[in-house]
Order: C-alpha cells, then sequence, then structure tokens
C-alpha cells in the first residue's frame, strides 16, 4: 500500500519544513560534534554560512569564556544519554559575543547507542545584559563606585568561613 508510504513521506517533509523554518536555533551534530545540519536561525545568529560550518566542530562558536571544567560537564552529561541545558556564551564570526539559553539532547539508534546530538537555542543576550546590570546595580554603591554594604557583608560571611575552616587568621581593615 503505497498511501503509508506517501503519508510517511509527508510527514517527513513536514518536519523537515518546520525543523528548517524555526526561529530557534538548531544543530545536528555526530558523536565527536562535528556539525551535520544547521537550520537558518543558526546561520543567522552565527554569521556563518551554512557551507562553513557543515563538517566542522561544534566547538567552532567557543567564546573562550568558558573553562575547561564546563565543557567537560556538558561532555559528560550528554555522553552519560543525558539532558544538558545551560546558558553558554558563544563568539560570533565577526567575534561579538552573545549568550544562548541551550539544550542538548542525545540522539539514540534502536538499540540505544548514542549516534549524535540534536543541540536548540535561543538567543538571550538581551535578557542576560539586563540581569548583569541589576546585579551590579544591587551590589555596587552608586556614589562610590565600590561594593555596597550587603555585598561586604556576603564576601565577609566567605571569608569569615574560609579562616575558620583553615584555622587561618583574618585581618580586616576599615578605612
Amino acid at each position: 500500500d503505497i498511501t503509508e508510504e506517501r503519508q510517511a513521506r509527508d510527514q517527513i517533509d513536514k518536519l523537515s519544513k518546520v525543523l528548517a523554518q524555526i526561529a530557534d536555533i538548531v544543530s545536528i551534530t555526530d558523536k565527536l560534534g562535528k556539525i551535520t545540519y544547521v537550520n537558518a536561525a543558526y546561520c543567522l545568529q552565527s554569521g556563518y554560512t551554512r557551507e562553513e560550518l557543515i563538517g566542522n566542530n561544534s566547538n567552532i562558536l567557543q567564546s573562550g569564556m568558558h573553562d575547561d571544567a564546563f565543557y567537560r560537564e556538558l561532555w559528560t552529561t550528554i555522553l552519560n544519554g543525558n539532558v544538558y541545558r545551560n546558558t553558554i556564551m558563544n563568539r560570533k564570526k565577526n567575534g561579538d559575543l552573545y549568550f544562548e539559553k541551550k539544550t542538548i539532547s542525545p540522539l539514540k539508534d534502536k538499540r540505544g547507542a548514542i549516534v549524535g546530538f540534536v543541540s536548540t537555542g535561543k538567543d538571550v543576550t538581551e535578557e542576560e545584559m539586563l540581569h548583569q546590570e541589576i546585579e551590579r546595580i544591587a551590589t555596587i554603591d552608586q556614589l562610590t563606585g565600590i561594593f555596597n554594604r550587603h555585598k561586604f557583608e556576603e564576601l565577609f560571611a566567605l571569608e569569615a568561613e574560609r579562616s575558620r575552616r583553615f584555622s587561618q587568621p583574618l585581618s580586616l581593615i576599615l578605612i
């Protein structure tokens, strides 16, 4: 019966169009992180063309702002078959930084073996910059440009705990 085959093909075509046209950033990689698919939103956000991305490693967008432990946690999570969610700072082709709220999910074959990963994301740069500005306003005195009393008390509590933990003296100088 060709009807079922045609319906399956129509469903695949529909899903392909959705993936290509969705406003969210989407990429698919193999198990080693080599990019095999990117949608138009990915290209628009990153500034790279599809041809520049396909075949390259997904670390092409690394900003240099995350340490090795950050990426170790990411890879450990997804290689164990779990979904990874976090906000990541990436770098566009032109060098500009942007924040992406990212979800990376393992793609598995019929036996359950990981064969690749699908990554979806949203640009949250404006929200992240606003959050950083709110944090700055909440901790910095506008007149002096130094930490306010609340931030001082927070840092002092951390240092006092560190002093107790390592049995080291703590000095405080007030000017």
